[in-house]
């Protein structure tokens, strides 16, 4: 096992820092199905084991640990006589701010002490409103893999820490007000970020026919990036409360197919999409307990990587009832207990119900 501390060019901690271990093989004990899918508790620092297709033929296992509030971490059980490469990870795994590989003695629990060649950046400052009273908010990081979001204090201030660049792009957000997306923010300084009320807003999603479409989400986005989602209302609609200023697509968002409108100036947008189909699966199974869990995932044939909602799980009566979906031929992939029982196509047609059954002994 690796005992792995980092620190900055002085010597002192650094928390909140991600490393990511490789190795063929990297663990003495591959990790369980369910470890791949959610952080271990018994390991509370490993965040989740990844293994590509390439690094599967190779026998190449890639884990990410973060370090939280923790001076220093266990890496391991590791296994024996295998190299292992650690990386010091940026904003997302493609930032690495320092890489090392080493063989630990078998059988011996091994110090690693990271000593970073620059110290980390930090993005610190005050979130206010337009009065200049201070605000409890949040701040995000949506371009940024692995850094997670801040509270302000009781003052407005806040402090992120360990990042590797001179700029990031925050986003601020606090109950009552707008969102507030800013790109490019620098880092080292103090920031200032004053948050407005914005402005209601309704979008109304409709068939080419007339027909209004709930079942999907509705959400606001500058650029690439989602900024606010709208609440569904009592009737057929959605409602921004709070919606930002700026040049805003309002996306409906239909099992993972993207429509899109900018906001209109009446207040009220409407939302084009085409006539859906509707996809009804039923899982009979002979013993009603033998399972757990049943979930389903589905992507559109001319883009099989592009899976529109994973891991839906399945109702009481291990059904799957979906009322609007985009009209095309889908690739399903069903589920029992995170593992693939069932794979199929299906083609959804305009206007009509695809139905599906699946049998289990």
């Amino acid at each position: 096992t690796l005992e792995v501390t980092v620190t900055d060019p002085a010597g002192a901690p650094v928390r909140g820092v991600v490393v990511r271990a490789s190795g063929n093989p990297l663990f003495a004990v591959v990790p369980d199905q369910e470890l791949l899918l959610f952080p271990d508790l018994r390991r509370p620092h490993l965040r989740y084991v990844e293994t590509d297709p390439e690094d599967a033929a190779a026998g190449t296992v890639r884990a990410v640990y973060r370090f939280e509030d923790a001076e220093s971490v266990p890496i391991g059980p590791l296994a024996p006589g295998s190299a292992i490469t650690l990386e010091v990870l940026g904003r997302d795994a493609s930032q690495v701010a320092w890489t090392e590989t080493l063989e630990p003695p078998p059988g011996e629990r091994t110090l690693e002490k990271i000593v970073l060649p620059v110290s980390p950046s930090e993005v610190a400052g005050t979130v206010q409103d337009e009065s200049g009273h201070p605000l409890s908010a949040r701040i995000e990081f949506p371009e940024a893999e692995f850094s997670s979001g801040v509270r302000t204090d009781e003052e407005g201030r806040f402090r992120a820490a360990p990042l590797f660049s001179d700029t990031e792009t925050l986003l601020v957000t606090a109950d009552g007000y707008a969102p507030l997306l800013k790109r490019d923010a620098p880092t080292g300084v103090e920031l200032e970020l004053t948050l407005t009320s914005g402005t209601p807003h309704d979008v109304l999603v409709e068939d080419t026919e007339g027909r209004a479409i709930e079942d999907c989400m509705v959400w606001a986005r500058d650029g690439s990036l989602e900024v606010a989602t709208a609440e569904p209302t009592e009737g057929a609609g959605f409602h921004f409360e709070h919606l930002p200023d700026g040049p805003l697509e309002l996306v409906a968002d239909i099992h993972g197919a993207e429509f899109a409108a900018p906001p209109s100036d009446s207040g009220t947008t409407r939302i084009e999409v085409p006539v859906m189909g509707s996809l009804d699966i039923r899982w009979s199974l002979a013993d009603p307990d033998s399972h757990e869990d049943l979930f389903l995932r589905f992507a559109p044939e001319e883009d099989p990587e592009r899976f529109g909602q994973e891991w839906i799980r399945a109702d009481a009566e291990n059904r799957f009832y979906f009322r609007s979906v985009v009209p095309g031929t889908y690739t399903l992939e069903a589920f029992a207990d995170w593992e693939l029982a069932h794979r199929t196509r299906v083609q959804i047609l305009p206007g009509e119900t695809a139905g599906l059954s699946f049998q289990d002994p």
